[in-house]
């Protein structure tokens, strides 16, 4: 029988003459069993990692556009639409010795850019020419008349056929940053190809975290391509309107 099946209260068996026993005393010596030792080796407790040195930058969080992390203009690839609030649409024209500057205040633009290689974007925009002001009520509601535009063709549209890398422009001293931006522009029913002077202003994150694109461009066209042929003629063979019209844009565009 093995130990752990003794009973409780076990009967010793009887001594036989001899003296003899079928039970067996256990050594005096014997120790009573004792519970494995534990290692004395203790485990090493866990260490939290270090706190990063102040003004170290956090790790970027959130989705991170397709492209090349390491070039700024990876931030600028997706559909932007353009933020009226924080963008202008300006016009100059020159009427005798001055130049009288005015703005359209209704406009949209979508803005595509599918990778770092901007002449691979395309750009789209519509204005409305009732929204044209000089800050001048008078002047403005002439300039709105079937004079300048027809009724029947109330905005101005814009589509891009090419974008090509141009030389360093006036703000970046990197030509990376300037292009031309070739497209149809149309007005009073007139649709001619049109070069725009462009400056890629980067991509920032306002204070309220919604995240900008800036771009500046300009061009000048001859009002008289487009069908805008009123003046005033006057001595010496002087016109009161000049013909050339400079368009100048300001914008910032958000996500769309």
């Amino acid at each position: 029988m093995r130990l752990t099946d003794r009973p409780e209260n076990p009967k010793l068996p009887t001594p036989t003459a001899t003296g003899s026993s079928s039970f067996t005393k256990p050594a005096e010596s014997q120790q009573p069993a004792v519970a494995d030792t534990p290692q004395t080796t203790a485990e090493q407790p866990e260490v939290a990692p270090a706190d990063p040195k102040p003004g170290t930058p956090a790790a970027p969080t959130g989705d991170v556009p397709a492209g090349d992390s390491d070039d700024p203009r990876s931030r600028a690839i997706g559909t932007w639409q353009v933020d009226t609030a924080h963008s202008d649409v300006e016009f100059t024209i020159r009427h005798l010795m001055s130049r009288v500057r005015g703005s359209f205040t209704d406009f949209t633009a979508t803005v595509h850019i599918p990778s770092t290689d901007f002449t691979q974007a395309s750009v789209e925009a519509t204005i409305q020419l009732g929204s044209l002001t000089t800050q001048n009520e008078q002047r403005d509601a002439h300039l709105r008349s079937a004079d300048f535009f027809k009724q029947t063709e109330p905005l101005m549209t814009f589509r891009s056929t090419e974008i090509v890398q141009a030389a360093r422009g006036r703000r970046q001293a990197s030509a990376d940053t300037n292009y031309t931006i070739i497209g149809d522009l149309t007005l009073n029913g007139v649709t001619r190809e049109v070069e725009l002077t462009s400056e890629w202003l980067g991509v920032e994150v306002d204070g309220f975290g919604t995240t900008r694109l800036g771009v500046a461009a300009s061009t000048e066209i001859n009002k008289r391509d487009f069908g805008v042929d009123f003046n005033v003629p006057l001595d010496g063979d002087k016109l009161l309107l000049g013909d050339r019209v400079d368009i100048d844009l300001s914008i910032q565009a958000i996500r769309g």
